[in-house]
């Protein structure tokens, strides 16, 4: 997993690389709910993605088609409803924000990666920032 985000002072676009670009044609998912994670101390901590759009539609999140393994302490866990990450296993939930993203995909090899999409940007990024590739 890495991490990548870009603060225009109108829009924040954060993206979560589940596995890398490997060439292929990318497909999206737009408008997807999301939930990211936050500790007590307002430190962004993960995501959770659920397998419906804002329109209420139900949608089928792409899997991932290998499996994944852990870099640093992180977790990775999918179902066909949700998708859900822990930058740090170790870290406790305090509170949730619902935010949209977009899941990219292709038909090879599943899941790409998650983009965040934030019209507001006040984000503690210190359990992420392991992760992040500044841009």
């Amino acid at each position: 997993m890495r991490i990548t985000y870009e603060d225009n002072k109108v829009l924040t676009l954060i993206y979560i690389y589940i596995r890398e670009f490997d060439g292929s044609i990318v497909s999206t998912l737009p408008d997807v709910r999301c939930e990211m994670i936050f500790d007590k101390d307002d430190n962004w901590i993960g995501i959770e993605v659920f397998n419906d759009a804002f329109d209420n539609n139900k949608i089928k999140l792409p899997n991932l088609k290998k499996q994944y393994n852990a870099i640093q302490n992180e977790l990775f866990e999918q179902s066909e409803s949700k998708l859900f990450m822990l930058f740090d296993k170790n870290n406790s939930e305090d509170y949730r924000k619902e935010v949209s993203c977009n899941i990219d995909y292709n038909k090879v090899n599943g899941l790409q990666g998650i983009e965040l999409i934030l019209t507001c940007f006040d984000i503690k990024m210190e359990v992420a920032d392991q992760f992040i590739i500044k841009t």
